[in-house]
């Protein structure tokens, strides 16, 4: 892709900045709004790449997601590429799963538009027990994803072997890992609340 004039990027930052900032934060709640409606987004040069972010409950990592989701979102945006992006509790990924397995279309279509959306966040990875079906479909998915290098965020309260035990399978784990590589951040601070 031919790069762009600084005058060009500067005009569609502005354009991101007073158009979409507004409306993807008035969307959160109010706390999380708080936070990163106070944010600068101003590093012009990291890319945001897979990640995954792990430590105990209330910590930011969620907060942190959202902060990579709105710097992904601008990049792409500057850079007139592929703005979609989703946050999602695993939780409730699978149950919209679960609900059309059935109808094989739909459930096909909401499949892809998970595996070939630009960003997806994934909330609370191991926060439940899953079945077996759920485990199929969350390593498809991340496979999928994985396989079509789509840029994931995954948070969770476990370490990849705490995670790798609650799953009794290491292959999610070992694709997550493939795929953050060494975008591992650890939040070892005292919960916020």
């Amino acid at each position: 892709m031919k790069e762009q004039p600084k005058t060009v990027q500067k005009s569609r930052l502005l354009t991101w900045r007073g158009k979409y900032r507004k409306l993807l934060v008035d969307e959160l709640t109010p706390k999380i709004h708080q936070i990163l409606k106070k944010e600068k987004f101003e590093n012009e040069k990291e890319q945001i790449k897979s990640s995954f972010l792990t430590g105990k409950s209330r910590t930011g990592k969620t907060i942190e997601a959202h902060r990579l989701m709105f710097e992904w979102h601008r990049m792409q945006f500057v850079n007139r590429k592929n703005t979609d992006m989703l946050f999602m509790n695993v939780e409730k990924l699978l149950e919209n799963f679960r609900q059309l397995q059935i109808q094989h279309e739909q459930f096909n279509e909401l499949f892809a538009k998970y595996s070939k959306i630009g960003l997806l966040v994934l909330d609370d990875l191991g926060a439940h027990s899953l079945s077996d079906w759920s485990m199929r479909m969350l390593y498809r998915l991340i496979d999928t994803r994985y396989e079509h290098m789509k840029t994931t965020i995954y948070t969770s309260n476990l370490h990849f072997e705490e995670l790798t035990e609650r799953m009794n399978d290491d292959r999610i784990v070992g694709r997550i890992k493939n795929d953050c590589q060494n975008r591992i951040i650890e939040f070892t601070n005292d919960p916020y609340i």
